[in-house]
């Protein structure tokens, strides 16, 4: 009988349990990917996020699943609910679903094969091993086996092929203006500059937003990004007294935090915000009530409540 891995087991529970498909396909994906992160991080079906070498929540919300991490504890307690992950809060893990779970009889042969196992019952023995011959066998001097102590290349090594990314989908110039507009001249402040001194030069940062539109950041969160880099580079220069003469000296550190998504948590600072959140969780729950019942509603976004709060401000 073949043998049926965990990751089989997930995908066909992702294609036949009612009470997931009952979700709706985005959060068959996310529940996909978090499965995938405890298989691959945790051990015996159990995941510590930020344990071990194991990524934090956070990690997981906005590198692996692109979400504010209370999104993603959202996602995990209506996972827990159904039973189709354990999460204990108090102990803070993720586990695998009693149907994913490893047999006990498969955890007790990986603890015996952590022992070296039992040795097979035929099998060949070394030549070293063999008592029927009891002197290694030796390589014979200029053989096919001995390799040649220098090697000469005939051809000189070949070159990888460039990386072409025409393929990448490139935001719309509208969209890219729209966001520069309501960034460049904060940022360009928020690095020092003096309006009565310094030239007004801030075009640098159109580029730091299309670099960070094709990489998947929303405008809201380009802007966070943008200005928690800057301020950053800004402060830890003036406690060094240096000046920063142009914004091109963000470059390399706007460019490493795109590549790293290194974007700024939304924060809640004032009562409006925070009513915000909540109108935005209870949404959320009756978003997933919805799509239990066939709704494909668009979800909502906390980043949308909190703009609409600090806009009506």
């Amino acid at each position: 009988m073949a043998r049926v891995t965990t990751e089989q087991k997930m995908l066909q529970m992702a294609t036949h349990n009612l009470r997931l498909r009952a979700m709706g396909h985005a959060a068959i994906g996310i529940w996909v990917q978090i499965i995938s992160y405890i298989i691959e991080y945790g051990t015996d079906g159990v995941l510590v996020p930020g344990v071990g070498g194991a990524p934090s929540l956070a990690e997981i919300a906005a590198v692996g699943l692109r979400m504010e991490e209370t999104e993603l504890v959202t996602h995990l307690e209506t996972y827990a609910e159904t039973q189709l992950v354990t999460h204990d809060v108090a102990a803070g893990t993720i586990g695998l679903p009693g149907a994913l779970m490893p047999s006990r009889k498969a955890l007790a042969a990986r603890e015996n094969g952590k022992k070296g196992g039992r040795p097979p019952k035929y099998h060949n023995p070394r030549p070293q091993d063999d008592p029927r011959q009891r002197t290694a066998i030796m390589g014979i001097s200029g053989g096919k086996g001995m390799a040649a102590e220098t090697k000469t290349e005939t051809h000189a090594p070949k070159l990888s092929l460039e990386v072409n990314n025409s393929l990448k989908a490139k935001p719309a110039a509208q969209d890219v203006d729209a966001v520069f507009r309501a960034l460049g001249r904060k940022a360009w402040e928020r690095a020092g500059f003096d309006p009565a001194r310094d030239k007004g030069n801030w075009g640098q940062v159109r580029q730091w937003v299309a670099d960070a539109l094709v990489a998947g950041f929303s405008g809201a969160e380009t802007e966070r990004m943008v200005l928690e880099i800057v301020g950053r580079v800004t402060d830890r220069q003036a406690e060094k007294k240096r000046t920063i003469k142009h914004m091109g000296y963000f470059n390399d550190a706007i460019a490493e935090a795109i590549a790293t998504r290194d974007i700024p948590a939304l924060t809640c600072s004032t009562e409006a915000e925070f009513a915000a959140e909540a109108a935005w969780r209870e949404a959320h729950r009756q978003w997933v009530l919805d799509a239990a019942n066939g709704s494909d509603a668009p979800q909502p976004r906390l980043e949308d409540f909190i703009t609409r709060a600090r806009a009506a401000a």
